[in-house]
């Protein structure tokens, strides 16, 4: 009886790791063609997720309908449309005004920023409204697919349309010129391959840090996340509670004017020293003429304001 009991004991455990087994794989069983095709395809993006979790969980993230690869979101990231006119705008009336009413009903925590921080007010509130214009939510870009997709920068099929849209952008260049940019282009591309994979292990903890699952986040066409637009490796670096709630949410507003305070700090930024502030507000958006708007912008605020 006993010999019986042993048997029938083994067998059931033999049935129960068969199943945790097929459970623990079911993306892999059974697989239709495009899912084998998908999976194929994104493997450079698997082998990164598998560094941070399991390779069966990555898997499955990435046979997930909502994951697709966008080629239009490298050839925006990688030879991008100019600003000059968006810039303009945001020295406008309509937009100042705006930006009174938004510093008016968060007045306290902006205050509250400024005064831990040392960055002023008025150069948060001009980050802010230059990056999502007080509006993160209509981001209409999943952030998972804007690194995967980026990813393949380096291709060569990429570089080469990214190489016409150049000659496009400089239609005037010579040819030894355009050479050169084309070797730029070439050397970036492979950066912001390589850039993006890394985003993508940190949106892993992001996701985790702002309890919201890796493919429901939404922002901007080069993946960055709510009001202040941080990059998953920012928000790692530099995000902070601004309402102690024990939880950063950037898409929250108190969270999101703390974040951006501590970013210019920590990267030197001095309200009395001209040259750090432009440094440090240069480190936040590699771009001289981000650096004057948001200046401007906040000079114009403060001479406006009611406080």
């Amino acid at each position: 009886m006993l010999k019986n009991d042993l048997k029938l004991l083994k067998y059931i455990l033999m049935f129960l790791i068969l199943i945790s087994f097929i459970l623990k794989n079911n993306y892999a069983y059974p697989l239709n063609h495009w899912q084998k095709k998908k999976i194929t395809f994104f493997e450079n993006v698997i082998d990164t997720l598998s560094e941070v979790m399991p390779r069966e969980k990555a898997v499955k993230i990435i046979l997930d309908p909502r994951v697709r690869f966008e080629k239009n979101l490298i050839l925006l990231n990688i030879v991008q449309p100019a600003q000059d006119h968006y810039f303009r705008y945001i020295l406008q009336n309509k937009a100042v005004n705006k930006g009174l009413q938004f510093l008016d009903r968060y007045y306290k925590t902006f205050k509250w920023v400024e005064e831990k921080y040392g960055v002023e007010k008025e150069i948060i509130l001009a980050i802010l409204y230059v990056e999502t214009n007080f509006n993160p939510m209509k981001a209409k870009y999943n952030v998972f697919n804007a690194y995967a997709s980026l990813a393949f920068a380096d291709h060569p099929q990429y570089i080469k349309m990214n190489e016409h849209r150049l000659r496009i952008k400089h239609k005037n260049m010579t040819d030894e010129e355009f050479e050169d940019e084309k070797k730029a282009l070439l050397r970036f591309s492979k950066l912001k391959s390589e850039w993006a994979l890394k985003q993508l292990k940190a949106l892993y903890s992001v996701s985790k840090k702002m309890k919201r699952p890796m493919l429901d986040i939404m922002g901007s066409f080069a993946g960055a996340i709510g009001y202040p637009q941080f990059i998953p490796t920012s928000y790692l670096s530099y995000a902070v509670d601004g309402n102690n709630d024990d939880f950063i949410d950037l898409y929250n507003i108190h969270d999101s004017i703390a974040s951006i305070g501590n970013y210019l700090k920590t990267e030197g930024y001095n309200k009395n020293d001209l040259y750090l502030e432009m440094k440090s507000i240069f480190h936040y958006n590699h771009n001289w003429d981000y650096v004057r708007v948001v200046i401007e912008y906040a000079q114009i605020i403060k001479s406006r304001a009611k406080y």
